[in-house]
């Protein structure tokens, strides 16, 4: 990772771009019952926290080299080999939104909002649950969320 970080009063910037080994990723993912392997990589990644004003503010890219993953489901231990994903960060209206593609389509995966400032707000959409060969039932386009699931995160 390089970068810069610059603090103030009344706020705090952070400007990356690197690199993340999955061991660290994996951590935090553990409690969930997830691992992934490969590579993590951070473009043009940039945070304001504007503790004055509290508007805050995220952009960049994220880029996963895809692998293997394993996770559970209703008490299973399941595993596949995922493509490489990529996540474009940006702020608005909702906050701060991560929303996961496929390189190869435009249809999002995986959409993350940050929510009253401590909330994650996580939907997954039914083309994810194809891609991970649990599709879920019912007749709704690739691009609709079939499941939220929402963690308290400060």
């Amino acid at each position: 990772m390089k970068g810069a970080l610059d603090v103030s009063f009344d706020s705090t910037t952070l400007i990356a771009s690197g690199h993340i080994d999955a061991a660290r990723i994996n951590r935090e993912l553990s409690p969930y019952h997830i691992a992934i392997g490969g590579r993590i990589s951070l473009n043009s990644f940039k945070i304001i926290l504007d503790g004055k004003q509290g508007n805050h503010q995220i952009d960049g890219e994220i880029r996963w080299n895809g692998g293997r993953s394993t996770y559970r489901l209703a008490g299973e231990l399941n595993a596949i080999t995922l493509p490489p994903l990529q996540g474009n960060l940006a702020t608005t209206s909702k906050g701060p939104t991560l929303i996961v593609t496929n390189g190869d389509e435009a249809t999002p995966l995986i959409i993350i909002n940050i929510e009253d400032g401590n909330w994650a707000n996580i939907g997954i959409t039914k083309k994810f649950t194809e891609m991970v060969s649990q599709p879920w039932p019912g007749n709704v386009s690739p691009e609709t969320v079939v499941l939220r699931v929402e963690e308290k995160i400060f």
